[in-house]
């Protein structure tokens, strides 16, 4: 742990030494290049599924049947493509990692008003482990953010193929299709009754569940696995620190002189993530569907804080979201070694 501890410290500094700006530029590079290099040239035993995804290119390398795998036909076309172009599977990890942390970098310097705290929130809240275990799902998160920018332009059609582009990668990504409607929800109507939504979703989730297995089958398979062993204390963690995001950001934006579409956008999609954390409580998989909105956390609340009018409040607000992030990710990694796969962290050539 001495090492994520080591690593949260030096985006804090890096971020208030350089970054006499919000929207720093410089700071952004420095971050999101060093969790590039993290990522792209690390050991297969860092990160939960790397094993598999090595394991895969070597089946498709040396001619496995391309339709005979539970992985989505777009990563394994990916996977090919990769293949032939080299060896050694690292270099599938250098590909996606540029992908994948590249799209996040762009992501939030393109949305963030305070581009160091975003990048630790991306490293603290768990996005960064995630990106490390999951290729498929945040290739598709990466897509998924591109999408939005159609989407925010009423665009429907290049948005509604984007979604279909990430579900090559990762089918879940089908969900977010609904998402085309979300202009037509009032945002003071969904923070009034977002408490109540979830629990009566939390009521009707058999229901939910049935409606999610049909159109998703191939998910059937989560409901007898360690993705569904009941309330846990992970899961109860995840709602919190997504709970208290909302709050503080609903408080926050409550404050704020003025709200743009994108700022109400932004509190949208960070109330929409809290209710499935909710319901992630009964079921642990829906969890991986509100990772697709976890980008938008790191940049909502960094925003909210620029957006208050009392500035004085700042440093206050930013030390304790310091400590908070940082007293989550030390409860996590301690009480849930079984995830323990980033730390300590292991260069391939280790």
């Amino acid at each position: 742990m001495w090492q994520f501890y080591c690593i949260a410290l030096f985006i804090v500094v890096v971020g208030l030494l350089l970054s006499p700006k919000d929207h720093n530029k410089k700071v952004l590079l420095i971050c999101f290049g060093l969790f590039y290099l993290l990522q792209a040239l690390r050991n297969p035993s860092i990160g939960t599924d790397t094993h598999s995804y090595i394991d895969i290119f070597y089946y498709v390398k040396y001619g496995g049947p391309l339709t005979q795998t539970r992985y989505e036909i777009g990563y394994i076309f990916f996977t090919k493509l990769i293949t032939i172009l080299f060896d050694d599977p690292q270099f599938l990890l250098v590909i996606t990692s540029a992908f994948i942390i590249g799209g996040y970098a762009l992501f939030v310097y393109s949305k963030s008003r305070i581009t160091w705290l975003s990048a630790f929130l991306f490293f603290t809240a768990g996005l960064f482990r995630f990106s490390i275990s999951g290729i498929r799902q945040n290739m598709a998160i990466i897509l998924f953010l591109i999408a939005m920018v159609f989407l925010q332009k009423k665009q429907i059609i290049p948005y509604c193929l984007l979604i279909i582009l990430a579900s090559l990668f990762h089918s879940s990504a089908l969900v977010l299709i609904l998402l085309v409607f979300i202009d037509k929800i009032d945002y003071k109507k969904l923070k009034a009754v977002f408490i109540p939504i979830g629990i009566i979703g939390m009521i009707l989730f058999p229901l939910l569940v049935r409606v999610f297995i049909t159109v998703l089958p191939q998910y059937a398979r989560y409901l007898n696995s360690i993705y569904n062993h009941g309330v846990s204390l992970a899961s109860i963690m995840q709602f919190l620190i997504s709970f208290t995001i909302c709050v503080t950001c609903i408080v926050l934006f409550n404050q704020a002189a003025s709200a743009s579409m994108e700022d109400t956008l932004l509190m949208k999609l960070v109330i929409l993530k809290t209710i499935l954390m909710f319901l992630a409580i009964r079921l642990n998989a829906i969890d991986r569907l509100a990772e697709y909105l976890s980008p938008f956390e790191i940049v909502a609340l960094p925003n909210m804080i620029a957006a208050d009018k009392v500035k004085t409040n700042r440093p206050i607000i930013i030390s304790a979201v310091i400590f908070a992030f940082i007293a989550y990710a030390s409860v996590w990694y301690i009480g849930h070694p079984e995830t323990q796969t980033v730390w300590p962290y292991k260069f391939f050539f280790q």
